[in-house]
């Protein structure tokens, strides 16, 4: 394992993420009264509903024909070109096609030259929820440049716009805005954001590799910024789907009702689509309703006072870090997380492995920056998470 990162990572669950907390004085929510799980790309699964799965899609078929999916995924969704209904009525089409890369089932966007911008209308999910998520898998064109996109709530009002550039530059939160007035028409020329946008905190972009890199983007109501009631956009990446990093959240005057659909402008050309209007596997998620919060996890319990198990070290070194660590021969989980000064957890990795018996390093991916220090842990398992040793505390700065 030395050397390597681990493979075997496993999704961080609420009960986890609330004992790496223990020690804490953080609340549940930032300054800007956004869920500080959100704001670090986290979403627990049993804190929302999957609404929308595109990986259930049946099959391959282009030429908008949603009828060859067996399964119904798209059922209830709607599309129009440049703003009329689509010009074939048939009730099987969709300005869409639907291609399987590499086990994940890919839609497009689909519209002939000059019948942009193309929308895609969703039967109306997360209305009138306190939060909402969008996820999919990035599958970049190798030759066409950046596609301006915008979301819409279910009031068909933009609330969020993106860039989803070509295959060796990234995805850039907010940059779609540039493109589209606040009513979703296309602007005359490029220029500015949303006119309800109050501020950016974190970075522009992030790089990818095609059909790996999934997005994230988690859209929070109550927030409140500078004094008015706001609406927070967070955007995250991931290259296994388990460990995201955060791009940056935007913050936004207003609310937002739901996800009700995404537009792409500047679609020509004699294919009629480009691969960087391709969506991989997409998940949309809201939040339950009158949810009932889960119960928090006891502050990390003693261990007992002489172990078999010791962390021994911890080094970052960028996006990954470093335990090394003794135990008897066996299964466990190795945990390794990252705190501001005052205990804030940013971030959070796990992994269940098989321990030697001799000393021995784990290699896991941990976004750490803007940390003070990192913190590493072995646990029985990730069901029980009962301590086998003492916390190791180690500065990263």
């Amino acid at each position: 394992m030395d050397g390597a990162v681990d493979s075997s990572a496993v999704a961080i669950t609420k009960e986890m993420y609330d004992a790496l907390k223990a020690g804490s004085e953080e609340t549940k929510y930032n300054e800007y009264g956004v869920d500080l799980t959100h704001a670090n790309g986290i979403i627990f699964p049993d804190s929302c509903d999957v609404v929308f799965d595109a990986s259930k899609i049946s099959g391959s078929f282009t030429d908008y024909d949603i009828t060859a999916d067996a399964n119904n995924a798209f059922t209830g969704w709607s599309s129009t070109w440049n703003g009329v209904a689509a010009e074939d009525t048939a009730s099987k089409q969709m300005n869409c096609n639907f291609i399987t890369v590499g086990g994940k089932q890919y839609f497009q966007f689909y519209g002939p030259s000059g019948k942009a911008p193309v929308s895609l209308y969703t039967p109306g999910y997360a209305k009138n929820k306190d939060w909402f998520a969008l996820e999919f898998t990035l599958n970049s064109s190798t030759t066409v440049g950046c596609h301006d996109s915008i979301l819409l709530d279910n009031d068909k009002k933009p609330f969020f716009g993106y860039a989803y550039a070509k295959y060796n530059d990234g995805f850039f939160p907010g940059d779609g805005e540039r493109h589209y007035n606040d009513d979703g028409s296309v602007k005359s020329a490029l220029s500015g954001q949303l006119t309800s946008f109050l501020a950016e905190i974190g970075g522009a972009s992030c790089k990818y590799t095609n059909g790996q890199t999934i997005v994230r983007i988690i859209v929070d109501n109550n927030a409140v910024y500078d004094g008015k009631d706001a609406y927070a956009v967070t955007t995250a990446y991931s290259e296994d789907g388990l460990n995201f990093t955060v791009i940056n959240t935007r913050y936004y005057s207003g609310s937002v009702n739901g996800f009700g659909g995404m537009t792409v402008d500047a679609l020509s050309g004699s294919s009629h689509w480009y691969d960087n209007t391709r969506y991989g596997n997409m998940k949309v998620y809201e939040a339950k309703a009158n949810k009932t919060p889960s119960e928090t996890a006891s502050p990390e319990p003693s261990p007992e006072p002489e172990s078999d198990y010791a962390v021994t070290d911890i080094s970052v070194n960028g996006g990954t870090v470093s335990v090394s660590v003794t135990g008897k021969a066996g299964k466990a989980a190795v945990i390794a997380a990252a705190y501001k000064a005052d205990g804030t957890l940013i971030s959070a990795a796990v992994t269940e492995t098989a321990l030697t018996g001799e000393a021995q390093t784990i290699d896991l991916r941990l976004a750490s920056e803007g940390a003070d220090y990192a913190a590493a842990y072995i646990w029985d398992g990730v069901s029980t998470m009962k301590p086998l040793c003492k916390k190791y505390k180690e500065n990263i700065k």
